[in-house]
């Protein structure tokens, strides 16, 4: 008699459940090794199981939650960006204590007067993206079609979108569609991610990405464009990520100058 038999029925998936404090990869990896004991393959169970196996109070399922995947490989495919952050964010974080407010020390290294937008470097999925505009007013977050091309991103993996935004020089354009990337805030050792649904855009911009209201959201973040600063909770403490001045000036005169271009 075999000392462990084969389970006759993909249904023993949906006991496999992931843990608190359990990363997704080690629930992946734990699921994977039991899905390999089953001798019913049905990818419709094993999807149903691996959905509800995730901790309910994970940022990947509350992301899943708002589009559900309808195949198993685009639920592995977004999987893999969020592990990859995962594993990024878990190497480089070491958390520490200070208080969530805009003092004094928080104008070193800001030029005054000033009228600069808030212009900072991020962490989408494992590529590392400058010239990100953080825009409160904006109710949408936007990929940029160079950038998206950089990052190696297959279209195959873009949703489709009907939702028209207004370019910077007041133009309609339509999207070429939606996709979920982790983004990861890092600074030194502060950091925070969390997953965004960006539209992509084919238009002339300075920018990389526009982070709106939702995103920043998610990450429960504090915008001070007087002190050129995001402020964000993380495990212990509060995370902070600087803007970039002198780029943000050198964004907004290639927007001038291209506006001046068109006009």
């Amino acid at each position: 008699m075999e000392s462990r038999r084969c389970h006759s029925l993909a249904a023993y998936l949906l006991t496999i459940k992931q843990k608190e404090g359990e990363s997704l990869k080690a629930y992946l990896s734990k699921f994977n090794k039991e899905r390999l004991t089953t001798d019913d393959q049905d990818e419709k169970i094993t999807l149903a199981a691996l959905l509800g196996g995730i901790w309910p109070r994970s940022p990947f399922i509350t992301e899943l939650v708002r589009k559900t995947p309808s195949t198993l490989r685009e639920f592995m495919d977004r999987a893999d960006d969020y592990v990859n952050a995962e594993d990024m964010l878990q190497a480089l974080l070491e958390p520490r204590k200070q208080e969530m407010k805009h003092d004094s020390q928080n104008y070193e290294g800001v030029l005054y007067p000033h009228n600069n937008a808030l212009v900072v470097t991020l962490l989408f999925t494992n590529y590392l993206a400058r010239q990100i505009l953080i825009n409160n007013e904006s109710s949408a977050d936007i990929l940029f079609w160079e950038a998206f091309i950089k990052m190696g991103i297959s279209l195959d993996r873009l949703r489709p979108s009907l939702t028209p935004l207004k370019g910077f020089s007041g133009e309609v354009i339509q999207p070429l569609g939606a996709i979920t990337l982790p983004v990861m805030v890092v600074k030194e050792d502060n950091m925070a991610m969390t997953m965004t649904d960006f539209l992509v855009m084919k238009a002339h911009s300075s920018y990389n990405a526009i982070l709106g209201r939702s995103t920043l959201n998610n990450l429960k973040a504090v915008t001070s464009t007087n002190h050129l600063k995001i402020k964000f909770p993380i495990e212990i403490g509060i995370g902070e990520v600087r803007g970039e001045q002198i780029l943000a000036r050198e964004c907004y005169i290639r927007e001038l100058k291209a506006s001046h271009h068109q006009s």
